[in-house]
């Protein structure tokens, strides 16, 4: 499955309930305003292939399970106030 959402002036935090599409291959919410931390939740999404946030307001560090997500092969974090390290 595939969820894209980029330029959509969404704002606000990413919804924890994306966490549950497990089937969700592709996921794309550029360019838009959301702010806040990544929830936790988005690293129950291991089918995830592709995963885009840039362009948005997003801050604090990434969830430390993100290295769990075996499958997930592209990400795009810049052009956010996003801090720490990769875990």
């Amino acid at each position: 499955a595939v969820l894209t959402a980029s330029h959509a002036r969404l704002s606000g935090p990413v919804p924890p309930d994306l966490g549950r599409l497990r089937h969700l291959v592709h996921l794309d919410l550029s360019s838009n305003r959301l702010s806040g931390k990544l929830p936790d939740e988005l690293t129950k999404l291991r089918a995830i292939t592709h995963l885009r946030l840039q362009d948005n307001r997003l801050c604090g560090t990434l969830p430390q399970d993100i290295g769990d997500m075996a499958e997930l092969k592209h990400i795009d974090l810049w052009g956010n106030r996003l801090t720490g390290e990769i875990p």
